[in-house]
């Protein structure tokens, strides 16, 4: 007898309430060998499925179709089991677990719900409620936006550097993509012996470590210190991270082997995971240890073909950038037919993108969807001209403002306020990372559009976040940039022509803050603080003007 699963719902929840049973939730990944593992091993068991069938409420949630569940209950890993309360507060919660750990609170846990039920509620209120009260504690203090932002953040990030190992901080070691690409901003903007070493060592660990020398493609993370035992998962969003920042990292130092590891990775992506006759991406290829440590490799890992907004967007930008920097046309290519079908069957006026296709289009309006659209949306725009693409990315940043803004949280909301499937879906969660997000999308279309209330809207979100004191680094990375958007001068070009445009607009290495405006038939200028500082009439003129930027 199988555990009766239920996806995630109103009707768990009410169910659950109804039988007066706690809810078991198991929240994995496809990718997981983990959780793949606790499924095959202890799920399947006859007396665990009587068991759980029989005292609790079961549920499975995908972390990669339900990030907005994930972000609730993560409890720090793949797979989490989570014990829940029939309102869904969390009794118990545990990450990467096995059969062991979870065993004797699946026997345990039942009973003594049935007899201190009150105990144990009032309890997690008391939790909850100091919880909530040092949230507003912190969220009551002032912010002041500016350059300083970012300036914090980079010594924040550099501070945690392993100079032994490279990467950053101790064991598990994870590439911090955001975190490289404020060292790359940095970079070029300042120079340094402490960014550029700290960089070539960072990446020099993610290359030996992460990088699949035998079919291309990045592994997730290692679990060791100095970069050992690497978990040999490859997902789509992290792939396209680390292909956008070994681009941008030949871009600014020119190293061939940063070329080389982008290159295969436009080759691993587009053989595992593209779907050329839908045009569109999938997740992920399961990892495996042994078929990765194999001497001759057979039965390759599984492979999720399930399309996700986030994923497919990060790596249509990946691609456009890929097009640019490597002179591949067809990458363009791909990465407009795969937007326009984003765009075309994902996106319902009222409920904004959807976060996933499983075939049809599901979980409509989490910001993240929206932010990662727009940011593809506007790459798009800036590397083809059609302002179609500039029309759709407005769209989605509207959306966030008019369908996602909290004025009790001052902020941009993960998910739509008002809707509620259950649990803690129905608690308001503000991401200082899709705020940032959103934020960068909107100073990117008020420079585009001359329009100063995309701006001031960008300016309201990144307000809603307090002064984080000596917490500036790996956290505030995405915020960083989006406040060095605002705070520092922009550099704009104006392309005359229309006539190979997609390749004339990042002609320059690496130019942060930048903004691409198509106006045909008018001359080719380049903008800094809305100042013309160049007039070329050639591309070798273009990238000249834009490498002598700081």
């Amino acid at each position: 007898m199988p555990v009766h699963w239920l996806d995630w719902s109103e009707e768990p929840f009410r169910q659950a309430r109804e039988e007066d049973k706690p809810v078991l939730l198991l929240l994995g990944a496809a990718w997981c060998p983990k959780t793949r593992a606790l499924e095959r091993d202890f799920f399947s068991s006859a007396a665990v499925a009587e068991g759980a069938n029989r005292d609790y409420v079961p549920i499975r949630v995908d972390a990669d179709r339900r990030p907005d569940v994930a972000e609730r209950y993560n409890a720090g890993g793949w797979p989490t089991v989570a014990f829940l309360t029939p309102s869904g507060a969390v009794l118990w919660a545990a990450a990467s677990v096995d059969s062991s750990q979870v065993r004797p609170v699946l026997e345990q846990l039942a009973p003594a719900w049935r007899t201190h039920k009150s105990k144990l509620e009032e309890e997690v209120r008391k939790r909850d409620e100091k919880l909530d009260q040092q949230r507003r504690e912190i969220y009551a203090l002032s912010s002041k936006l500016g350059p300083e932002v970012f300036r914090k953040t980079v010594r924040g990030i550099v501070f945690t550097v392993d100079s032994r190992h490279g990467g950053f901080g101790r064991e598990p070691k994870y590439p911090m993509v955001p975190s490289l690409h404020v060292l790359l901003q940095a970079y070029r903007e300042a120079g340094g012996a402490d960014l550029r070493d700290s960089l070539a060592v960072s990446l020099a660990a993610i290359e030996r470590a992460l990088f699949d020398p035998v079919e291309g493609g990045f592994f997730r993370y290692s679990e060791g210190e100095d970069w050992s035992s690497p978990h040999t998962e490859k997902t789509c969003e992290d792939n396209a991270a680390m292909l956008r920042a070994f681009l941008d990292a030949w871009a600014v130092f020119g190293r061939t082997s940063y070329r080389e590891r982008a290159i295969r990775t436009v080759e691993w992506a587009l053989a595992a995971l593209w779907d050329r006759k839908e045009a569109t991406v999938g997740a992920s290829v399961a990892g495996d240890p042994e078929y990765y440590s194999s001497p001759k490799r057979s039965n390759s890992p599984p492979v999720d073909r399930t399309a996700i907004t986030t994923a497919a967007s990060m790596m249509s930008s990946s691609f456009l950038r890929a097009a640019i920097l490597l002179g591949r046309r067809e990458l363009a290519d791909l990465a407009f037919r795969c937007l326009d079908g984003l765009v075309r069957n994902g996106v319902d006026p009222s409920r904004g993108a959807a976060h996933y296709f499983d075939p049809e289009p599901r979980l409509h309006g989490l910001a993240r969807s929206q932010g990662l659209l727009a940011r593809a949306l506007l790459d798009a725009y800036e590397a083809g001209g059609r302002t179609d693409y500039l029309d759709r990315a407005v769209e989605r940043i509207v959306f966030c403002r008019d369908c996602l803004w909290s004025s009790a949280e001052k902020g941009i909301l993960d998910r739509r306020p008002g809707l509620s499937e259950g649990g803690a879906l129905s608690q308001p969660r503000k991401s200082i990372q899709e705020n940032a997000l959103v934020a960068e999308g909107a100073i990117r279309i008020g420079h585009l559009v001359a329009d100063g209330s995309h701006l001031e809207f960008a300016r309201r979100i990144l307000s809603s976040f307090p002064e984080f004191l000596d917490d500036y680094g790996h956290y505030t990375a995405e915020y960083a940039i989006a406040c060095d958007w605002l705070a520092r001068p922009i550099v704009a070009v104006e392309l005359g022509t229309s006539d190979g445009a997609w390749v004339t607009a990042a002609l320059a290495p690496f130019v942060p803050r930048r903004v691409v405006r198509h106006r045909p038939g008018s001359p080719t200028r380049v903008f800094r603080g809305g100042e013309v500082v160049a007039s070329p009439k050639t591309p070798a003129e273009l990238r000249a003007a834009l490498v002598d930027l700081p």
